[in-house]
């Protein structure tokens, strides 16, 4: 497979004039851009990092996706697209649904670290997979009585505390794996936060219990504006 090949006379900054591996189809370099997310994060995409990986010129892959950006939009795209297969479940119950949804989308962020976060700061994508997703939450907190004016708030809270719980296991994951999580690590921490909150090992277990929680907030939201409606 040809490999890259730098330039003595390349500018800086612009990406490899050569064209080897033309061939690639727009679908190889997606996929492996998922791979490099998985592997990596959401962060450890670029363009270099991506040539690299396929042993190719970066000319390719700026042929077929004009920035990082797009590249980034178009992984998130298909992300969502495999989280919209979740969404739309059928279990009976607005709550029941959601609910899965979330615990399904949960496992999907934590597959493609940083995919999650990125979203929430960024918006829903005005994609047609984004704008599915979007009109697929919207139908379901209608039916749960949610006031259509509302409906943004909702699907706000319900994407961040998902995105939240993915950024948090993450935090985990590297506190142990750089060392924090030794014994001393764990008493500096739990003497900066307190007593109040002590340093607890996070699960699926944790994030099932805290969707519960939010969803007994929408539910109580929900009734508690039906009851200032009628008066």
């Amino acid at each position: 497979m040809a490999t890259i090949k730098d330039s003595a006379d390349r500018k800086p900054g612009r990406p490899f004039s050569s064209f080897e591996g033309a061939s690639l189809s727009r679908e190889q370099i997606i996929s492996k851009a998922l791979e490099i997310v998985s592997d990596k994060g959401l962060d450890g995409l670029t363009i270099q990092s991506l040539a690299k990986s396929l042993q190719v010129s970066r000319a390719p892959i700026y042929a077929i996706f004009a920035s990082r950006q797009t590249l980034v939009e178009t992984v998130i795209d298909k992300v969502l697209s495999e989280s919209n297969r979740t969404v739309t479940a059928e279990p009976q119950g607005w709550q029941d649904r959601l609910r899965q949804g979330a615990l399904s989308t949960f496992q999907i962020y934590r597959k493609y670290p940083g995919v999650g976060p990125e979203m929430v700061r960024t918006g829903i994508p005005d994609t047609e997979v984004g704008r599915y997703h979007a009109r697929s939450l919207s139908k379901l907190l209608r039916k749960a009585g949610v006031p259509k004016q509302l409906i943004p708030t909702f699907i706000f809270v319900y994407s961040s505390m998902i995105a939240g719980a993915e950024m948090e296991f993450t935090g985990q994951e590297t506190r142990e794996s750089e060392g924090s999580d030794r014994p001393e690590a764990r008493k500096r921490l739990n003497n900066r936060r307190g007593d109040t909150l002590p340093l607890k090992q996070l699960n699926t277990e944790t994030f099932a219990d805290a969707v519960d929680i939010m969803l007994l907030g929408m539910d109580a939201f929900i009734a508690r504006h039906g009851e200032r409606s009628e008066n």
